[in-house]
């Protein structure tokens, strides 16, 4: 007789298969709902940071020339899964943003697998519902970011695991493996995992391990072996590539010492800040990172090299200050496990305006009810801990990656798939009623009634940051106006960031060039000020400044700003061209500047 991988043996509880289809079909209707509603939004139109970077190198593998001659700064995983969908169904964002709903069902069904292997069938049943009407999942799922693939990902890699360890089978650990390296070239935080699951198929037994010594030993060598081989059947063909094409053995990226001096840093604030302020975007950084580690070293670099140099800076810091990183980590820690789901671009407050269905939905289940809901699996469920303990592992070790780098939403989107399981299974218990208390004992009970009310305290406490994030990205629908043309809805927005988060220099510039696209240069020449004041070193802002002065009608402090501007970048030949001009209106083709000096083709 066939067994279904979702019957048991070992009970008489029979899952059929109309639950997982149910489960899927209301994952998906929940995720098309908030797609259409969410159409008309400006960020879902334009695109802006690394997701119009990988729709673009998306598009250029699909033309063969997504392989460049360097190594790959960028994870290089989710790219190529972009223009793999190119390729098939061809479309665009909005194509991409479809499958992802798909793959976000699929999740919930392969969690309901997951949850039955490690627990029971209800608790499967009830974590894939859980992670179906999950708001911050329909949000993930509907960018054009890694985050819905890496979740797909670590939920096959949990379901697989389950089913192995309840039917152990040479095959699984070798396709564990190859999802594993998958997921490493779509998000190499995830990188951590790799020795939690080594042990947990080492360590892990089963009544069809073979009696001698010798045997097991034979038995799980063969399976580490398959699990090793998976992993490097994903990243070998990058490794090698990256070696052939560049000569640098680096199996993924260089970006490691980059990515880790951005998060531990004397000016580190527990979240993403660029290495040079204003310029966020992936190209910007990769050749700001080049730029300064080649200044500092006064000599060429390799990646590698460059990596090596931003890791060297994080190190001198933490010798430096041990106490004032400790404090870091700790609060890195307590973002990780807060309620507020810090943005990149899009941001959560920002499609709330557009989706009635995430308005509604987010305040009632979002992170900081999940979290709760979790501990209590974890406490009910402690006495079968060594049959899922992986689930434990999985947690400990992705929370410790991303309290070593840094913390954004979609980097803590990866626990969600270990807590649904555990959440489902604390509800499982919980549903058991008096029969629970009977069975747990009025101490672990209340032990879990109470971890949970202390944690739901806790973690539902807006950290300082949420304001001045949420109006971060609520600029960038600022700049998705402008992309669209539309002026008065881009200067409105924007001046409600700017109201939200009154420090921020970046928005003050993005204030400023939306007046100036309006010709409201004096308005724009004050938004400018406000950007120097707050960062003197703003990127672009002296020449913004000098343009919006010149055009207000006053050449002379336009002058002074345009020497500025050059001062800065000797290179800015628009800066030079204005000098140009201006001279000689003020002064006659020749004349003085306002130094003094005389313009001239050099750099002043």
């Amino acid at each position: 007789m066939l067994v279904s991988p979702l019957s048991s043996d070992t009970d008489d509880e029979r899952l059929s298969l109309i639950w997982p289809a149910l489960i899927a079909a209301l994952a998906l209707g929940m995720r098309l709902a908030y797609l259409a509603e969410i159409r008309t939004l400006p960020l879902v139109e334009n695109l802006l940071g690394d997701s119009r970077t990988y729709l673009a190198w998306a598009h250029e593998i699909t033309c063969g020339q997504g392989g460049g001659i360097a190594p790959f700064y960028q994870a290089p995983g989710y790219p190529y899964f972009l223009a793999i969908l190119q390729g098939v169904f061809g479309g665009g964002a909005a194509t991409i943003r479809v499958i992802q709903c798909v793959l976000g069902s699929m999740s919930c069904v392969l969690t309901v697998v997951a949850g039955r292997y490690f627990f029971s069938a209800r608790a499967g049943i009830i974590a894939g519902a859980l992670l179906a009407v999950y708001p911050p999942a329909w949000f993930y799922d509907g960018l054009v970011q890694k985050a819905s693939l890496s979740h797909f990902l670590l939920s096959s890699v949990l379901a697989l695991l389950a089913w192995d360890a309840g039917r152990p089978r040479s095959w699984k650990p070798l396709i564990a493996g190859f999802l594993i390296g998958i997921e490493c070239l779509v998000v190499e935080l995830t990188m951590a995992l790799v020795p939690v699951v080594f042990l947990w198929i080492w360590l892990r037994r089963s009544a069809e391990d073979a009696v001698s010594a010798g045997g097991r030993l034979r038995r799980r060598a063969i399976r580490i072996g398959g699990l090793l081989a998976g992993i490097l059947l994903a990243v070998g063909p990058v490794a090698i590539r990256n070696l052939v094409v560049t000569g640098l053995a680096s199996p993924t990226t260089y970006n490691f010492g980059v990515t880790f001096y951005i998060g531990n840093n004397p000016l580190a604030d527990g979240t993403s800040i660029p290495l040079v302020p204003g310029r966020e975007l992936v190209d910007s950084e990769r050749n700001d990172a080049q730029r300064l580690a080649e200044a500092a070293s006064g000599r060429e670099l390799s990646p590698l090299d460059i990596s090596a140099y931003w890791f060297g800076r994080s190190l001198e810091f933490i010798r430096a200050h041990p106490l004032r990183w400790s404090k870091l980590l700790g609060y890195k820690l307590l973002l990780v496990c807060n309620a507020y789901e810090i943005p990149d671009v899009d941001g959560m407050a920002v499609c709330a305006r557009w989706s009635r269905l995430f308005r509604y939905g987010h305040p009632v289940y979002h992170f900081g009810v999940l979290l709760p809901l979790a501990a209590i699996g974890a406490v009910l469920t402690w006495p079968q801990r060594r049959r899922f303990w992986i689930l434990y592992g999985y947690l400990l070790e992705m929370a410790a990656a991303i309290v070593l780098f840094y913390v954004l939403g979609r980097y803590r989107y990866t626990l969600v798939p270990a807590l649904v399981l555990l959440a489902g299974a604390g509800a499982s218990r919980l549903s058991e009623g008096r029969d629970l208390v009977e069975a747990v004992g009025w101490k672990r009970f209340l032990a879990a009634a109470a971890a949970t009310i202390i944690l739901a305290a806790v973690v539902n406490v807006p950290p300082s940051l949420a304001t001045s994030c949420d109006a971060v990205a609520l600029g960038n629908l600022g700049v998705a106006y402008l992309g669209q043309g539309d002026l008065a809805s881009a200067a409105r927005v924007t001046h409600e960031a700017v109201e939200g988060a009154p420090e921020c220099a970046s928005l003050h510039y993005n204030l400023g060039t939306i007046y100036s696209w309006q010709r409201r240069y004096a308005e724009a020449a004050q938004q400018y000020r406000l950007t120097i004041a707050l960062q003197p070193d703003f990127p672009g802002v002296q020449y913004r400044l000098a343009f919006a002065l010149e055009k207000e009608g006053r050449p002379q402090e336009a002058q002074v700003h345009y020497w500025r501007a050059l001062e800065r970048d000797p290179r800015d030949i628009f800066a030079r061209d204005a000098l140009e001009r201006l001279g000689s209106e003020l002064a006659g083709v020749g004349g003085s500047d306002s130094r003094g000096g005389r313009i001239g083709a050099t750099s002043p």
